[in-house]
């Protein structure tokens, strides 16, 4: 089977899952429409809503209710209670005229109130309001009730739900997340704009940002976390995470929670705090995602800035070297390295004034004496014309900000070094920083790279001259990317394709090293680079290399006590940082009642002053007779 078949089966293999996907969206949708809808209760007749209509809202009085309640579970009772109460009254009332009347009226009122009573088990539910506070009319079943009755309770035990949250807590199976809304008075009249924003990384982060991050020490500890939030209970990490980085003033947080069932297990631990998991709340989950590509973003970035600073510094010092060289056309010869030019233009200047003062400076550049001699004589006997000061002047500028520029891409280029030792250490020891990253962000990230097969990362960056081939039928290209590495240039021309499919290998090895150990370390790509160098020389010599079991477990042997080192640096900085916390936790309550503290120390120095004082006065009364201690005492 040829690659294009194989790309037109995938590429059809595609379209039949995302219609699958869909279908599945639309049934999923439909079935939840279905459902919410069994849920809801019936329709009420006219007749019901009528009734509903005429009833006063003073049943809703404490009293009504209780005795509405106590009707609706002994309707027996009720009815004798009822006879009794009217046997007594008419013996009370029996000498009044409007006895009867009094009867009929309260007979009335009862029956009012017994109305939903029923042997079906119906009950009316005018007395229940939804989180809306719109009156339910009508009539429903006893089930109907209890769930919306306990949903009600719900509603008022967690607080108002109608109030977008100011922090929201997002569960992962790495750890604990505190995400704070920026836009949490608008948000929750905009949500369909956050439906929107969800889809934008950009009007997204504007809206939600990360407040503080716990992530669990081992997989025990994932798991032990994980089960408690599925059951809904707040496990020990989540609330010491939550009690540390929410604020301390509680009244005015409103936190949202993806699950309804932890939002009540933390209302419950934290009752000053509102809890919301409905409106808003979903979508701003849903549009969290955990990033497992570590560092490559960076070097992603700043791999593509290094190439367009390399164009646009040559760019720049063409344009340099074209314009100074009507002035000093003799000098790019002498100095054919264009940041080295580009420094010594901004020097001299007018090749007329040249004093002891440039000597020195052009001497800190060239490090060369005999370089510096050169620019001097051929200054003296130049065939530039001259220059005016402003051009002089413009000159001076831009070749002043054309060395800046190459100042940036040598600092941009260390720390290029630095994220890829961090990120991918055995893919840098293997073919360099810069190959490493151009690989990376070719593929799109180190798990991208890692899941490519060697075949793939042999003609990574070759993919035009790849179709070409197969377009043509002529020879598909041998390599792309790795051909910038330093050992396809040292292979012979017919050993190239051999040792390009060769370091092909081991780059997807330490790719899958660096993407899926917990601590990456470099010792696997150094065995892996000299591995390439013995079969560079097998090719050369036909010396026979170690086989790639052995290496691997001498790397393995040597990397074990380095990572045992990391991870105990690791361990350390972590405490510390725990210790941190903990000091500037104290110290935020202690700043917060500085005033208070002082107003005290300066009530107990007032008092010991005055404790002194009393001392005194007792010494001297009791020297004085009792009648006079009587009038000090008053």
């Amino acid at each position: 089977m040829s690659l294009r078949e194989s790309m037109k089966k995938l590429e059809a293999y595609r379209l039949e899952k995302k219609q699958r996907d869909e279908e599945c969206r639309k049934k999923e949708s439909e079935e939840a429409t279905e459902k919410e809808q069994a849920l809801l209760p019936p329709k009420p007749s006219l007749v019901s809503r009528v009734a509903a209509r005429l009833r006063v809202d003073i049943f809703d009085i404490l009293p009504f209710r209780m005795w509405r309640s106590f009707c609706n579970s002994n309707p027996r009772l009720c009815w004798t209670a009822t006879f009794v109460v009217w046997a007594v009254l008419q013996c009370f009332m029996a000498w009044m005229e409007f006895g009867a009347v009094f009867f009929i009226v309260f007979l009335l009122t009862l029956m009012i109130l017994n109305l939903g009573t029923r042997a079906e088990g119906e009950v009316s539910a005018y007395s229940v309001f939804n989180p809306g506070c719109e009156r339910l009319l009508g009539q429903m079943t006893a089930e109907h009730f209890e769930n919306e009755l306990l949903r009600r309770n719900q509603v008022f035990r967690l607080g108002e739900m109608s109030e977008a949250p100011n922090f929201v807590l997002y569960e992962h199976a790495v750890g604990y997340a505190l995400l704070s809304v920026s836009e949490f008075e608008d948000i929750g009249r905009m949500s369909q704009e956050v439906e929107l924003a969800i889809g934008e990384a950009q009007r997204f982060c504007t809206i939600v940002k990360m407040a503080a991050f716990d992530a669990f020490k081992n997989t025990e500890a994932a798991l032990d976390n994980c089960l408690a939030v599925s059951e809904g209970i707040v496990h020990d990490n989540l609330g010491t995470f939550l009690d540390e980085n929410l604020p301390k003033k509680r009244k005015k947080v409103t936190l949202g929670v993806n699950d309804g069932k932890l939002a009540g297990s933390i209302s419950e631990k934290f009752p000053g705090i509102k809890i919301s998991f409905t409106g808003v709340v979903p979508e701003i989950v849903r549009g969290v995602k955990f990033d497992v590509h570590r560092v490559d973003n960076m070097v992603i970035q700043s791999i593509a800035l290094l190439d367009q600073l390399d164009k646009d510094i040559n760019l720049f010092g063409m344009r340099i070297r074209e314009w100074y060289s009507y002035h000093y056309p003799e000098l790019y010869k002498v100095v054919p390295d264009q940041y080295k030019y580009v420094k010594c233009a901004s020097v001299i200047m007018d090749r007329k004034t040249i004093n002891e003062e440039t000597n020195a400076k052009l001497m800190e550049i060239m490090e060369d004496e005999e370089k510096v001699n050169q620019i001097i004589e051929a200054a003296r006997t130049s065939m530039g014309m001259d220059i005016s000061e402003m051009d002089l002047m413009n000159i001076e500028r831009f070749a002043n900000r054309v060395a800046s520029l190459t100042d940036y891409r040598h600092r941009l280029h260390e720390y290029i070094k630095d994220r890829m030792n961090s990120c991918a250490p055995s893919l840098s020891a293997l073919i360099g920083e810069q190959v490493g990253a151009r690989l990376i962000s070719h593929a799109g990230s180190l798990t991208n790279l890692a899941k490519y097969p060697a075949s793939t990362i042999q003609i990574l960056g070759a993919e035009k001259a790849l179709f070409r081939a197969l377009k043509t039928r002529s020879n598909t290209p041998k390599y792309g990317l790795l051909f910038h590495s330093s050992f396809i240039g040292r292979a012979s021309a017919k050993n190239k394709g051999r040792i390009s499919r060769f370091l092909a290998n081991k780059c997807t090895i330490a790719s899958r090293i660096d993407c899926f150990s917990e601590v990456p370390v470099p010792t696997f790509g150094e065995h892996l680079r000299q591995q390439v160098e013995d079969r560079l020389k097998f090719f050369e010599d036909g010396e026979v290399p170690k086989k790639n079991v052995e290496v691997m477990k001498e790397a393995a042997d040597e990397a074990e006590p380095i990572m045992k080192k990391i991870l105990k640096k690791k361990k350390k900085a972590a405490k510390k940082a725990l210790e941190t916390s903990a000091v500037t936790a104290e110290a935020e309550p202690v700043a917060e009642d500085g005033e208070s503290k002082k107003k005290k120390k300066k009530r107990k120095s007032e008092s010991e002053a005055n404790g002194d004082a009393t001392m005194e006065v007792d010494a001297v009364e009791e020297e004085k007779p009792k009648k006079k201690k009587k009038k000090v005492a008053a």
